[in-house]
């Protein structure tokens, strides 16, 4: 085990130093150096067949720092054409000085954290870009996907038959990260990519604050569910039987009708929105209602402003902040939005049926403003017509990585 051990820890450390390499990214045809680099790191260093998905996450170099002189001049070059030419000049006399003077210091505790980090700029991007942020998340930051490449063709016209069709395949994507089946992306065969952010795709929620956010994630004992919205109703949708097994396609489908066939017979005011599961008579053979939701199904209707509940994940952030800690730190409401937040990931059933690519763009992006939940990492919504589209939390993670995970669902 020792050798083992030692073996992999120095084949990580040169394939770390291989990776240093850039000269490829520049070539327009492949050198003599760069051909016998990319042989020795692919025969050499990269010999897995099957390699796992963070397989290369140990080997892959740190975020070099720029020299405090190439930082000052690409940000000269950046403003140049947005000053005038004697406000330019006094912004080159103070970038000057800011070199001479506290610039140096600065640049070496940049350096230090470099070296006890991978990245020296990831969490001060996550926390001062995104965390810190208090606009609302829709339209601002949050972004959106469109699942059909044709506005001729779709799989099915069943709504609830795409929905069950996607839902069981983001299981099986979810399935892989899980296990670390997916294999990581490789450019060329030869140079490999951070899959940190894969980590964050399923079962995480941003958390507001009165002055930054939160990112939490939920491990795989705490989130077995998925949240439902329908028609202003939230149910709770165990993906897993009484046995521990994953729920067949069937399965999924059968639930999914018993929500739509609740919602049919229980529409205006009347309807009791809230976090509930459907009609007893339409779930009796399903295994995935808890008594919290048995609780939580009151017979009395609650007031129509209930239905917007997902309105609020669209408020400035310390707004919804303060909404949370006075209306959602105990009892019902508290283990109701515990129940969304949770979740593996959200989807929304919508009523409303595009007919092409902007309308469905501008779908996805806001809704009717009360029926995306923007706190989710992700919410897949599956309209009327059986078309498809993702919303997004963006903080966690860039969109090759949700449009990824995306693609294999759709694709499979």
């Amino acid at each position: 085990f020792f050798f083992a051990f030692t073996f992999a820890a120095i084949n990580r450390t040169f394939l770390r130093q291989m990776l240093h390499y850039k000269e490829w990214l520049f070539e327009k045809k492949p050198s003599i150096l760069t051909k016998l680099w990319g042989g020795l790191v692919k025969y050499g260093f990269m010999r897995q067949s099957v390699p796992a998905l963070y397989t290369y996450q140990g080997a892959l170099p740190k975020q070099p720092v720029p020299s405090i002189r190439a930082t000052c001049d690409k940000y000269l070059s950046t403003v140049k054409p947005l000053l005038e030419p004697k406000e330019y000049d006094v912004m080159v006399q103070q970038v000057t000085q800011f070199q001479s003077n506290e610039g140096r210091k600065l640049q070496r505790y940049l350096e230090i954290k470099s070296w006890i980090t991978d990245n020296y700029v990831s969490d001060w991007w996550l926390k001062f870009v995104y965390l810190r942020g208090r606009s609302p998340l829709m339209i601002n930051s949050n972004y959106y996907g469109i699942g059909e490449g044709s506005m001729e063709w779709v799989p099915t016209d069943n709504q609830v038959a795409r929905a069950a069709s996607m839902i069981y395949q983001f299981t099986k994507v979810k399935q892989a990260l899980d296990r670390e089946t997916l294999p990581p992306h490789v450019l060329r065969d030869i140079v490999p990519i951070c899959m940190d952010q894969y980590h964050h795709v399923f079962s995480l929620t941003r958390i507001p604050g009165r002055d930054t956010d939160t990112l939490r994630k939920w491990d795989q004992a705490e989130s077995r569910h998925i949240a439902v919205l329908y028609r202003g109703v939230w149910y709770r949708v165990h993906m897993f039987s009484a046995e521990g097994k994953p729920l067949s396609l069937y399965q999924i489908q059968s639930i999914l009708q018993g929500i739509v066939d609740a919602g049919a017979h229980a529409t205006g005011p009347e309807r009791s929105p809230g976090l509930h599961p459907p009609p007893a008579k339409r779930v009796t053979s399903l295994p995935d209602l808890d008594d919290l939701q048995t609780r939580a199904a009151t017979p009395d209707p609650l007031p129509p402003p209930a239905e917007l509940l997902a309105a609020l994940t669209t408020d400035n952030r310390s707004t919804w902040a303060a909404v949370r800690e006075e209306h959602f730190c105990r009892g019902l409401n508290k283990a109701s939005l515990g129940v969304i937040e949770r979740a593996q990931f959200v989807v929304h059933l919508d009523d409303a049926s595009p007919e092409d690519w902007s309308t469905q763009g501008h779908l996805l992006m806001h809704g009717d403003g009360a029926n995306r939940w923007c706190d989710k990492s992700f919410t897949l919504v599956v309209f009327a017509n059986a078309r498809v589209g993702i919303h997004v939390e963006h903080s966690w993670g860039d969109a090759p990585t949700m449009a990824h995970c995306f693609e294999l669902a759709l694709a499979s």
